[in-house]
C-alpha cells in the first residue's frame, strides 16, 4: 500500500499524541444503551469548525482574474513560474544553452516539469446508537482524510504524467496515489507504476473526493485492495466504449479500509463497457466485470467497518490460513440526467487446506437524485465516476445555492462460511450532500445497521448520525 514506510512520527509516545488530537472519542459509557446520546463538546466542536469554512466558501469568489499580457509574456519567458489557476500550479524547465545556430538542444529533447499541489480535507463527526445486545460505542470526530500532494506531467524520459500523494486517513499514515504513468504506448495502451489502487471494484476505484457516500459500502471495504505496489497496463478502446486494465501487484503495509491481507502477491484483471452513451441527454449504462487472484501466504483476512470510519470493525474472518483466493466482481450503473443508479455484487473464493471450499460475499446498491438539476460525471478513459460542478456556486454576494443530492444505499456482507463466523451485516444509508463549489462540500447520514452472526457474540442493532465537511484543491 506505501512505497516503503513513510511514518513522520517515530516513537510510541508521538503516537499517542497524534491519535489523541485526530482522533477523540467520548468517554465511554459504563453499561450498554438503547437511548441517543446528546453531542459533546468533541461533535460541536467539528460542526463549528465545519460551519466557519463553509462560510469562507460562500463568500470566496470562485472568479479568476484575467492575467495581463506583460505578465503572460514573461511567464511564458521566464524558465520556473509558480500560479494560482484554480489550484496552486507550478511549470520547472531548464532552457538549454544558445549557439550561434541557436539552441544547443532541440525543442523536442527539452526537459521540463508541469504539476499542481494537490489538497484535500476532509472532518468528519459520528454518533451512535446501540440497541437489541451491541456493545456501546463512543461518539466522536476525527480527521478523516488529510492529504497532500502533487501531480502534473514530465517532458522528457518517455513523456510520463507523475502523482505523488501522502494522507493522514483517520490515524494511519499512508502513501496514496504515488506512480508514474506513460500513455499512448502500442498494443498495451499505457503503463502505470508505483502505489495505487488495483482495478477493483468501480466505488473503491471512485475518488474518496467524488463518491456519493461518505465510507464505501461494507462489501467494498471487506474485499477491495486498497492501495498497492504494482505496475498496471490497460486503455480505452472502440472510441472510449471499452476499458480494459491488468495488473500485478505486492503486499499492503498500512490499511485505511478494504482486503487486509498481508504478504500477498495478486493479480487483478477489469474491463467495463458503456452499453449506452448519449451525451446530450446525459444518459450513460455502465457495466463491468473484475477478477483478482491471490496468493495469500497463509494471511488472508477480510473485515469490514459499518460504513462510518469511527465505528470499530465488527465484521473480521481473523487470519485464514489458506494458500489464496479468487474475488470476482460485477459492476452495474445507470445515469438519467440528475438520476443514477449503481451496483455491485462480489464474491470471494478461498481454498482451505484440507477442508471446503469458503465462499463470502455481499452486495450493495443505491440510488441518486440531483434535487439542482447536475449530473454524476463519467470518465470513460477509465470507466469511473468524476468530481461534480455545481451548476451554479454557492455565494452570498449572488444568487447560486450549489448543488444538492441525496441518496440511498442498500448493502448486505456474509463473512460467515463453515467453520468461520466473521458475521452477517445489513444495512441501509441515507445521505444529503451540499456542494457549494467544485471544491468545498458538506455532507450529512443516517444509517441502520444490522449485525448478526459475529464472532464472539457481539451482535445487535446500530444507528449512526454522521457529518462530513469537506475541501479539495
Amino acid at each position: 500500500m506505501k512505497q516503503g514506510r513513510a511514518n513522520p512520527v517515530s516513537t510510541p509516545a508521538e503516537w499517542g499524541s497524534l491519535r489523541g488530537d485526530l482522533r477523540r472519542p467520548l468517554p465511554p459509557h459504563p453499561t450498554r444503551t438503547r437511548r441517543a446520546r446528546r453531542p459533546g463538546p468533541e461533535i460541536l466542536s467539528a460542526a463549528f469548525l465545519a460551519l466557519a469554512l463553509t462560510s469562507w466558501a460562500a463568500f470566496a469568489d470562485e472568479t479568476e482574474a484575467p492575467a495581463s499580457s506583460s505578465t503572460q509574456e514573461a511567464a511564458a519567458e521566464s524558465p520556473r513560474r509558480v500560479y494560482w489557476d484554480d489550484g496552486l500550479r507550478f511549470r520547472l524547465f531548464q532552457k538549454p544553452p544558445l549557439t550561434e545556430e541557436g539552441p544547443a538542444v532541440p525543442s523536442d529533447e527539452a526537459f521540463w516539469i508541469t504539476g499542481k499541489v494537490n489538497a484535500r480535507l476532509q472532518v468528519d463527526s459520528d454518533n451512535y446508537v446501540t440497541s437489541d445486545g451491541l456493545e456501546h460505542i463512543g461518539s466522536g470526530w476525527e480527521v478523516r482524510r488529510l492529504r497532500i500532494g502533487v501531480g502534473g506531467e514530465i517532458h522528457g524520459l518517455g513523456d510520463p504524467s507523475y502523482s505523488m500523494n501522502f494522507e493522514l486517513a483517520g490515524v494511519n499514515p499512508q502513501w496514496s496515489d504515488t506512480y508514474l504513468l506513460w500513455q499512448g504506448l502500442p498494443w498495451i495502451g499505457s503503463l502505470k507504476v508505483g502505489n495505487f489502487k488495483p482495478p477493483f471494484s468501480l466505488e473503491a476505484l471512485t475518488s474518496s473526493r467524488d463518491v456519493t457516500f461518505m465510507e464505501d459500502g461494507s462489501p467494498v471495504q471487506a474485499f477491495a485492495p486498497g492501495f498497492r505496489i504494482g505496475a498496471a497496463i490497460g486503455t480505452p478502446v472502440w472510441d472510449g466504449r471499452v476499458t480494459w486494465s491488468l495488473g500485478l501487484f505486492t503486499a499492503v503495509q498500512t490499511q485505511d479500509v478494504g482486503d487486509t491481507t498481508r504478504d500477498a502477491g495478486r493479480v487483478a484483471a477489469r474491463v467495463t463497457w458503456l452499453l449506452l452513451r448519449d451525451v446530450a441527454a446525459r444518459r450513460f449504462v455502465h457495466v463491468g466485470l473484475d477478477v483478482t487472484a491471490v496468493e495469500s501466504q497463509d494471511s488472508l483476512k477480510y473485515r469490514s467497518r459499518p460504513e462510518s470510519h469511527l465505528a470499530p470493525y465488527l465484521l473480521d474472518t481473523g487470519t485464514l490460513h489458506v494458500g489464496g483466493a479468487e474475488l470476482v466482481d460485477l459492476e452495474a450503473a445507470w445515469v438519467e440526467g440528475p438520476f443514477s443508479l449503481q451496483s455491485e455484487l462480489l464474491h470471494s473464493f478461498v481454498d482451505e487446506p484440507g477442508g471446503s471450499l469458503l465462499n463470502f460475499g455481499g452486495a450493495y446498491v443505491y440510488a441518486s437524485w440531483f434535487l439542482t438539476g447536475e449530473c454524476r460525471p463519467y470518465d470513460s478513459s477509465q470507466g469511473i465516476f468524476g468530481p461534480v460542478t455545481p451548476l451554479e456556486s454557492f455565494s452570498l454576494r449572488g444568487h447560486g445555492w450549489g448543488a444538492l443530492e441525496v441518496g440511498t444505499r442498500l448493502s448486505y456482507l456474509d463473512l460467515t462460511s463453515a467453520s468461520v463466523r466473521g458475521g452477517v451485516i445489513h444495512g441501509v444509508t441515507g445521505d444529503l450532500t451540499w456542494y457549494l463549489s467544485r471544491h468545498w462540500k458538506t455532507k450529512f447520514e443516517y444509517g441502520f445497521e444490522m449485525i448478526r452472526s459475529a464472532a464472539g457474540g457481539n451482535n445487535g442493532n446500530l444507528q449512526f448520525f454522521q457529518l462530513r465537511f469537506q475541501v479539495d484543491y
